[in-house]
């Protein structure tokens, strides 16, 4: 995958792909890109991988991985330089923040989402 150029995301590379061919790996490939601290700029090239996964964790019942799928997505877009060039891809999220806020019982997690949405 050399198309991602976020080093942020490089030791995580083979359990994105896995995610994507194995949707049950989800929970434990959100757990693991939970541990990491951006500090990259990030790109389309990085949210056109990690956005799908972060979809399916945000549709998860599991109210923990949907707290950690918000925090991942407000630290990545907070590390967006070109706005236009991520608003398609965060876009799609929108819709899943949206019932992520208006379903989730844990206000913490409520919270987070809330800021990130």
């Amino acid at each position: 995958m050399k198309g991602i150029t976020n080093r942020d995301l490089e030791p995580f590379v083979a359990d994105l792909i896995t995610a994507i061919k194995d949707r049950e790996e989800t929970t434990e490939i959100i757990k693991k890109l939970s541990s990491v601290v951006f500090v990259q700029t990030v790109d389309s090239s990085a949210l056109s991988v990690v956005v799908p996964l972060m979809a399916a964790g945000l549709a998860q019942p599991i109210v923990n991985i949907r707290r950690i799928c918000s925090r991942i997505v407000g630290n990545m877009s907070k590390l967006v330089e070109d706005p236009l060039e991520a608003a398609p891809l965060l876009e799609a999220l929108i819709p899943k923040f949206e019932d992520v806020i208006a379903t989730i019982p844990d206000p913490e997690a409520r919270k987070v989402a809330t800021e990130t949405h």
